[in-house]
C-alpha cells in the first residue's frame, strides 16, 4: 500500500527554498541572537516622542525595525515546521521564535501609546518637518484610528507579554490536526487500500464510486469523533482568547474586533449575510438538481463534490499545471508572467504532501520574504 513519503524523501525541485530567507539554521540561530541582543535599546527610544522629529523618527524606525526582523525570524520558522511538524529540531525552533515574538512586542509595546499621547498638531508639524516620516503617514494614521482601542503603555505591556500564553489553545488545535490525528486505510475506486491523509481526502469526495465517497468522509469524522472533547477544549479556549483581547481593548465584541484590523464596518458583515439569507432559494435549487442529477434519495455530505456529469475529463501534472498558468495568465502582460516564473523556477511553492506536513494550504509572506505556497 502506497504511504505518504517522509519529508527527507521528497523530490527537492518539489519543495520550498528556504534559504531566500535565511542560508541555514545556523545564520538563522544568528539573527536571532542579535535581535534578542537589541531589547535593551528600547531604554533609549522611550520617552523620546515628543523630543522633535528627528527623536521621532529613530524610535519609529527603531521599533518598525524589530518588528520586521521578528517576523522574518518567526516566519521562517513557521515554514519549517509546517514542512513536517514531526520535526523536534523545528517544533524547538518555532517555540524559541514565538518566545522572541512575545519579548519583542513587550519591547515596542509603549510606542502606540507614547504616539496617541501626542496633540496632533504635533504629529503634524513632525510631518511638516521631516520629509521622511511622510512614508509613515498611512502607518501613523493606521495608529491613530484605533486610538479607542490602544491602551496605556502598562496594559499593552502586560497584553505583549501574554501572547505566546494565548496561543496555547490554537497550538494546540494545530497539533493534534498535523502530528497526532490517524485516519482509517480505504479503498479507493480500484479496490486497493490507500492512506487517506488531508491532502488526498477531497479527492476522495470527487469520485462517482459513492461506496468510496462515504468511506473517506466516515474515516475523516470517525478519527475527529475520537477526540472531540479535546477539540472542543481548544476551541473554548481560543473562544475566550478572543472575548478577552475584545474586551480588554474595547470593543462591542468579538465581531468588531476580528473586523476592524482591515477596517472593516460590521454593516459590511451584515450585508453580507443578509444578501446571502436573501438568496438561498438558489442553494436549495442547485441542491435540488443535484439530488435529482445523481439519482440520490438521501444526499449527503460527501455527495456535494462529486461532478454531477461523472469524472473530471481532465488531470495535469504539476508540471503540465504550470504551463497551463502560465497560458492562462499570458494577458496580464509580461511583467505578470515574469513574476510567475519567477516563482516556479526560484522554488517558491511547496508542491506534495508528506508525513507530519501541516494541514490545508496557505499563501503567505512577511515584508522581507517572498510570498511562499503550501
Amino acid at each position: 500500500m502506497a504511504k505518504l513519503l517522509k519529508r527527507k524523501d521528497v523530490p527537492v525541485k518539489y519543495t520550498w527554498d528556504l534559504s531566500l530567507i535565511f542560508s541555514s539554521d545556523k545564520i538563522w540561530e544568528e539573527e536571532f541572537r542579535l535581535l534578542a541582543a537589541k531589547i535593551p535599546e528600547k531604554e533609549q527610544y522611550e520617552g523620546t516622542l515628543k523630543n522633535g522629529a528627528h527623536p521621532f523618527l529613530d524610535a519609529l524606525e527603531w521599533q518598525l525595525y524589530m518588528i520586521r526582523t521578528i517576523q522574518k525570524i518567526y516566519f521562517y520558522a513557521l515554514l519549517k515546521n509546517s514542512q513536517d511538524t514531526k520535526d523536534a529540531n523545528y517544533q524547538t525552533l518555532i517555540g524559541k521564535a514565538m518566545s522572541l515574538y512575545a519579548k519583542i512586542a513587550e519591547a515596542i509595546s509603549w510606542f502606540e501609546p507614547e504616539v496617541l499621547s501626542l496633540p496632533d498638531y504635533l504629529l503634524t508639524r513632525y510631518l511638516e518637518e521631516l520629509p521622511k516620516l511622510s512614508l509613515y503617514q498611512h502607518y501613523l494614521e493606521e495608529i491613530t484610528s484605533q486610538r479607542e482601542h490602544i491602551r496605556s503603555a502598562e496594559v499593552e505591556n502586560v497584553l505583549a507579554s501574554a501572547i505566546d500564553v494565548l496561543k496555547s489553545s490554537s497550538d494546540t488545535f494545530e497539533k493534534l490536526i498535523d502530528s497526532d490525528l490517524k485516519f482509517e486505510d480505504i479503498e479507493n475506486v480500484d479496490g486497493n487500500l490507500v492512506q487517506l491523509t488531508h491532502g488526498n481526502y477531497t479527492s476522495f469526495l470527487e469520485v462517482t464510486n459513492r461506496k468510496v465517497r462515504k468511506a473517506a468522509f466516515e474515516s475523516i469524522y470517525k478519527s475527529f469523533e475520537q477526540f472531540q472533547h479535546s477539540f472542543a477544549s481548544t476551541l473554548n479556549g481560543e473562544v475566550k482568547t478572543h472575548v478577552f483581547s475584545a474586551r480588554t481593548r474595547n470593543y462591542t465584541g468579538t465581531r468588531e474586533a476580528a473586523l476592524s484590523g482591515n477596517q472593516i464596518p460590521e454593516l459590511v458583515y451584515d450585508q453580507l449575510v443578509t444578501t446571502v439569507n436573501q438568496n438561498l432559494s438558489l442553494l436549495h435549487r442547485y441542491i435540488a438538481l443535484r439530488k435529482k442529477t445523481l439519482k440520490i434519495d438521501n444526499l449527503q455530505p460527501y455527495d456535494l463534490y462529486t461532478p454531477l456529469l461523472g469524472e473530471a475529463p481532465i488531470k495535469f501534472t504539476f508540471e503540465e499545471a504550470k504551463e497551463k498558468i502560465l497560458e492562462a495568465l499570458t494577458p496580464l502582460g509580461e511583467d505578470y508572467i515574469d513574476n510567475v516564473k519567477y516563482i516556479f523556477k526560484n522554488r517558491i511553492i511547496d508542491v506534495y504532501e508528506n508525513e507530519g506536513k501541516r494541514s490545508g494550504a496557505f499563501s503567505s509572506g512577511m515584508y522581507d520574504t517572498e510570498p511562499y505556497i503550501l
